[in-house]
């Protein structure tokens, strides 16, 4: 359920003006909302038409139906209200669960927390990680909200990466060659002036032993873009065997998702989070040399 006090300039508005302005309910979300959720004011049941007053206690219901199988495991909430959920994701989880996979990923987890909470709310994830990557990933509790951010997930979303690389990489750079999927391959990409664009920033932030510690952002989101542009200047990720080579006594690619900084969509404030180095990688930043 989602609730709004209406403030002195909102006094006046139909409902219909009001959830436009303040809470970016577009057409189509009205529409579902009228159809399978409840819209009340002070309590009462509401139309678009009704005309909200200074004072006034707005909520609205989505019903939605998640087909998801709960699963009990661990879920670590970096940030969470009425309209998101942000959690930081452990490597060798999906976010979505697959056929042959089902009950192990991101969605079956969080469908277990929204049953403990009873919330009636589907899974609705804003971006994506790889399963071997770590981090931060942000989660809509209402399907708007994901259309709005997703949108934006490029421009008002600003994502950076902390990643693993091999070699010593200069102190910065920006790569922007198109990305494409590789001819033969459902998963693999490549670089190709036939892709799409695809740009990248990196910061070194340490280079020891053969190894560098870089920091990205992301101004595009193809899939494996990081992976895909490291490789193909000389720096693939550690741990990352389609794009470089296996790395002994670490499994996954050296990627976490390790800040997010974005306008929230109905307060309008700066939300910033922020996810450490996980363990295994600064464990192999310290005590491992190539």
């Amino acid at each position: 359920m989602l609730t709004f006090h209406i403030h002195s300039e909102d006094d006046g508005l139909d409902l219909k003006q009001y959830l436009r302005r303040r809470a970016a309910v577009s057409l189509t979300a009205w529409r579902k909302l009228k159809q399978t959720g409840t819209v009340t004011v002070n309590g009462e049941p509401a139309t678009a038409r009704t005309i909200l007053h200074t004072g006034d206690t707005l909520h609205l219901v989505w019903h939605e139906d998640n087909h998801l199988t709960p699963t009990a495991r661990p879920l670590r909430i970096l940030y969470e209200d009425e309209f998101l959920l942000i959690i930081d994701k452990p490597a060798g989880v999906l976010v979505h669960p697959t056929v042959s996979e089902d009950g192990t990923s991101v969605g079956n987890i969080v469908t277990h927390y929204y049953n403990q909470k009873n919330l009636p709310i589907a899974f609705h994830p804003i971006h994506r990680l790889d399963r071997g990557t770590s981090g931060i990933l942000a989660i809509a509790k209402v399907a708007h909200i994901q259309q709005i951010l997703s949108a934006e997930n490029h421009q008002q979303m600003k994502r950076s990466y902390l990643a693993l690389v091999h070699g010593t990489t200069k102190p910065h750079g920006s790569i922007t060659t198109p990305i494409a999927r590789k001819e033969g391959s459902i998963i693999e990409r490549t670089i190709s002036p036939d892709g799409q664009d695809a740009h990248t920033d990196y910061e070194t932030l340490l280079s020891r032993d053969g190894m560098s510690l870089v920091r990205l952002t992301l101004h595009t989101g193809r899939t494996h873009q990081i992976r895909v542009h490291m490789a193909s200047i000389g720096h693939p990720l550690i741990g990352d065997d389609l794009y470089g080579s296996p790395y002994q006594d670490f499994s996954r690619q050296a990627l976490h998702s390790a800040q997010l900084t974005f306008i929230h969509p109905i307060t309008k404030q700066e939300i910033r989070i922020q996810s450490p180095l996980p363990t295994d990688m600064t464990r192999l930043l310290m005590c491992y040399t190539i």
